[in-house]
C-alpha cells in the first residue's frame, strides 16, 4: 500500500504506520539489520556508541527495531535517528525520553520506528538507522540483540511500484566487554598503576602492571591496547614487576630475624 497522503500521516503517526505495516510483502533479496558497536573492549565507566545498521540491494522507505541488552551493565543515555532517517516525517515514537526510561528499566528498546512518504526513500547499501549512546555501569560482557517479527525487526520497500510494502529482514547482534579488572589503573607510570589497585578491589591485574614504563603520559591507552610486561620506554632497563622486590626482600628479612634471635639466646655457664 502506498502512503499518499501526507497531512493524514503527520495527523495520526501510529495509524500510518500500522498502516505501513500491514502492507503487502515486497519480493526482493532479503535486507538485514545488524548492530555495530564503536569498539568491542570498554572500562566501567565509560561511554561509547552501538549503531543499528541497515543493508538493502534497493531503496528503503522505512525502519522499525527493538534493541536488546544487559540493563544491569549497560545504561542508555541517548537514541538518535541515523542521519538517512533525520528528516523522516514518521516518528514512533515522537518522545524517545520515555522509551529510554522504561528501557533502562528493562533491557528492551522496543519498536523504535521511522519512515518517509512517497517518493522518499533511504539508498541502497549499509544505512545507519539508530545511533544508541551507552554508558557502562557493569562488569563482563554486554550482548545486543535485534529480535525479529513483526513489530521488532521490519524495513520497508521503497521503491516506487511496491511503496511501503514491508520486508522482514534477518537480523545479527554484537557483545560488547565491560573490563573491570584494572581498565582504569592501565598507565605508563609505576606509581599510578599501584595507586589504581584499589579501584580494582586491591589487586592489580598482572599483565598491566609495569614497572618502569615511561613516565611522560598521564593518558592511559585504550583498553585493547597490549603493554609488554617489560615496558616500552627507553632508559627503564625493561622494568620489574612492582611484587618482585618484595618477594626477593623476604629471604633477607628472613635471615636477619634469625640472627636477631640467636643474638639473644641466654648462654650456659
Amino acid at each position: 500500500m502506498r502512503i499518499r497522503n501526507r497531512q493524514r500521516i503527520t495527523a495520526m503517526v501510529a495509524g500510518a504506520l500500522a498502516t505501513l505495516l500491514l502492507a503487502g510483502s515486497a519480493s526482493a533479496a532479503n535486507p538485514t539489520l545488524r548492530i555495530v558497536p564503536d569498539q568491542p573492549k570498554v572500562p566501567k565507566g565509560a561511554t561509547f556508541t552501538v549503531r543499528v545498521v541497515q543493508h538493502a540491494d534497493m531503496a528503503i522507505s522505512g525502519a522499525q527495531a527493538t534493541v536488546t541488552f544487559d540493563q544491569t551493565k549497560v545504561q542508555i543515555q541517548s537514541v538518535t535517528r541515523g542521519q538517512p532517517y533525520a528528516n523522516a516525517p514518521v516518528v514512533v515514537p515522537p518522545d524517545l525520553t520515555g522509551a529510554i526510561s522504561q528501557a533502562n528499566g528493562n533491557g528492551k528498546l522496543k519498536e523504535l520506528a521511522a519512515a518517509f512518504t512517497f517518493p522518499d526513500n533511504v539508498a541502497t547499501g549499509d544505512q545507519d538507522y539508530l545511533v544508541i549512546s551507552l554508558k557502562a555501569v557493569g562488569c563482563g560482557t554486554v550482548n545486543f540483540g535485534l529480535p525479529v517479527g513483526q513489530t521488532d525487526a521490519i524495513m520497508l520497500d521503497g521503491r516506487t511500484d511496491t511503496y511501503g510494502a514491508y520486508l522482514m529482514p534477518t537480523t545479527s547482534g554484537a557483545s560488547v566487554t565491560i573490563d573491570c579488572g584494572g581498565a582504569a589503573a592501565i598507565t605508563t607510570a609505576a606509581g599510578s598503576a599501584s595507586a589504581g589497585a584499589s579501584d580494582s578491589g586491591g589487586a592489580i591485574s598482572s599483565d598491566i602492571a609495569v614497572a618502569g614504563a615511561s613516565s611522560g603520559s598521564s593518558d592511559s591507552p585504550p583498553p585493547d591496547s597490549p603493554t609488554s610486561a617489560g615496558g616500552t620506554s627507553s632508559g627503564s632497563g625493561g622494568g620489574l614487576p612492582l611484587w618482585l622486590p618484595l618477594v626477593l626482600a623476604i629471604p633477607a628479612i628472613a635471615i636477619v630475624g634469625l640472627g636477631l634471635l640467636r643474638s639473644r639466646k641466654p648462654t650456659t655457664s
